[in-house]
């Protein structure tokens, strides 16, 4: 039997990607189509309220991360299957072999799930990475319109211009039952095995453990 698909998409993410009514998803039971851009009470409303087996997220990290935040939420109990198309899909390639689309929904057992933790500050749920600091908001300032012609160095030549922006946080910071201080630029809460294809980390990092890493990164003297 088909699982019944509930389907949101981000029709801009990343580079020539295909639009949430292309034709090759035909043969998939989605009993529901929505864009990822709409409100999101109002989409949340729709998952609620539909009858679904799977949530399945097309589009970039920021889809596929508003998806987990939503999942939370709501409490749901059906998976979700991540579909990538974005600039760098990092999420998805903590979970898949692939980031073909084509190749995902060719080769997922719909019968086989995994878990994931989830973190949660000040009541709101991140998937992926939490982030403040230098470069923190260069993937929302990043002109959706050279993403999809550049793809990844769109990102590299934002980062660019940021360069001179560089500030100082005097944190002190509780890990482990260890205080850290000092000023930060730069400060990551993540479960992920790389972060936006420049931090990398080891391959036996479990996504499942109850555990995040931590990245502190001082301020230098000088910017460069």
């Amino acid at each position: 039997m088909t699982p019944r698909i509930f389907f949101i998409g981000n029709t801009e993410s990343g580079k020539g990607i295909p639009t949430i009514n292309d034709a090759s998803y035909a043969h998939l039971n989605i009993v529901s189509k929505e864009s990822i851009q709409q409100d999101p009470e109002a989409l949340m409303e729709r998952i609620k309220t539909t009858d679904f087996d799977v949530l399945a997220a097309m589009g970039g990290d920021g889809t596929i991360s508003a998806a987990f935040t939503m999942a939370a939420a709501l409490n749901l109990k059906q998976p979700i299957l991540m579909l990538p198309s974005g600039t760098t899909n990092d999420i998805a390639k903590n979970y898949y072999e692939t980031v073909n689309i084509e190749e995902i929904l060719t080769t997922t057992d719909f019968t086989t799930t995994i878990t994931t933790d989830l973190g949660v500050v000040n009541d709101k749920v991140f998937s992926y990475a939490l982030t403040f600091g230098y470069l923190s908001n260069v993937p929302y300032t990043t002109d959706q319109k050279l993403k999809n012609k550049f793809g990844y160095f769109a990102y590299m030549l934002r980062g660019f211009w940021e360069i001179w922006k560089l500030k100082k946080y005097r944190l002190d910071v509780n890990v482990d039952d260890e205080i850290v201080k000092g000023k930060f630029s730069f400060v990551s809460i993540t479960n992920t095995k790389k972060m936006a294809n420049f931090v990398r980390f080891p391959d036996s990092t479990d996504l499942a453990d109850g555990l995040f890493e931590v990245m502190l990164v001082r301020t230098p003297k000088t910017p460069v």
